[in-house]
C-alpha cells in the first residue's frame, strides 16, 4: 500500500513520467514478492498512461497517417500522408482518471480517442479530419484508389 500511496502522490505532482518511473523503481525494495512486482508494473504503466494523456490538456497533439494503395492488375503503386492537428482546453485530473479507468483509451494509439464521449468536451480545434486521427484518412485513401484504378 505504501507504493500505492507514493505513486499517488508523484502522480498529482505532475512530473515527467521518467521521473516517476525512477520514483516507483526506487520505492520497490530489492527483495520483492511476486505481488509487489505485478503492483510496480501496474502503477509504473497507468503513471506513463496518466502523463501521456496529461500531455494534451491545454496542449495540441499532431496525427500523420499514411496510406499507400497498390493495383495488382496494373502494377500501379500510389501513397501520400496527411497531417491533422488537435488542440485541447485543459482537461481535468478527474477526467484523465475516468479515462484511464475506463481502459478504452489504453487500446488506441497515443491514448487520443476524440470521439470518446468524455474526451469530445476538451477538443477546441480540430485541423484536419477526424477519420485522419483516427487511423485511416477516408478522403485521402479514395484519391489514391482512383488514380490506381
Amino acid at each position: 500500500m505504501e507504493l500505492l500511496e507514493k505513486s499517488h502522490q508523484v502522480r498529482k505532482k505532475r512530473v515527467s513520467s521518467s521521473k516517476v518511473c525512477l520514483y516507483l523503481r526506487s520505492a520497490v525494495p530489492s527483495s520483492i514478492s511476486a505481488k509487489q512486482v505485478i503492483l510496480f508494473l501496474f502503477y509504473q504503466y497507468y503513471c506513463s498512461c496518466y502523463y501521456e494523456f496529461a500531455g494534451y490538456s491545454g496542449g495540441q497533439a499532431t496525427v500523420v497517417g499514411s496510406v499507400v494503395v497498390t493495383n495488382l492488375t496494373k502494377g500501379i503503386r500510389k501513397g501520400a500522408w496527411e497531417r491533422s492537428e488537435v488542440y485541447f482546453h485543459d482537461i481535468p485530473d478527474e477526467i484523465i482518471d475516468s479515462l484511464i479507468e475506463e481502459g478504452i483509451i489504453l487500446n488506441v494509439a497515443g491514448g487520443l480517442m476524440l470521439e470518446h464521449p468524455l474526451t469530445l468536451p476538451f477538443v477546441d480545434t480540430l485541423i484536419g479530419t477526424a477519420d485522419s486521427v483516427m487511423g485511416l484518412p477516408r478522403s485521402l485513401t479514395e484519391k489514391l484508389i482512383e488514380e490506381t484504378l
